[in-house]
């Protein structure tokens, strides 16, 4: 995207698809990340990946996976002050790993 190769990112980008299909999550892998848990997917990416559609002339698409992302972060954040896990599960989280959401806010 440095490159301004938007044509050529949309196609490293295909092969992911929405970036949330099961093969890009940890718990698809047991073998190789046991207890592991969560997307594989940066968010730095989820970033690129939203804003690529308004390179390409789709603005509304790119305002759509922003929104979606917006969405996602603030369900995370619920999920956390509400002592639950990031996905919302019962699993404990550590009081130093708690604290790093103090300075979020959206």
């Amino acid at each position: 995207m440095k490159l301004s190769l938007f044509q050529n990112a949309e196609t490293e980008f295909e092969p992911f698809g929405n970036l949330d299909q099961p093969d890009l999550y940890y718990e698809y892998y047991p073998h190789v990340y046991p207890g592991r848990r969560g997307s594989m997917i940066p968010f730095s990416m989820r970033v690129l990946h939203a804003e690529l559609p308004q390179y390409l002339g789709k603005p509304q698409e790119s305002l759509d996976r922003l929104h979606a992302m917006k969405i996602t972060c603030i369900k995370i954040i619920d999920n956390l002050e509400n002592g639950l896990a990031e996905d919302g599960s019962m699993i404990s989280v550590s009081s130093e790993n708690r604290q790093g959401m103090d300075f979020v806010t959206l």
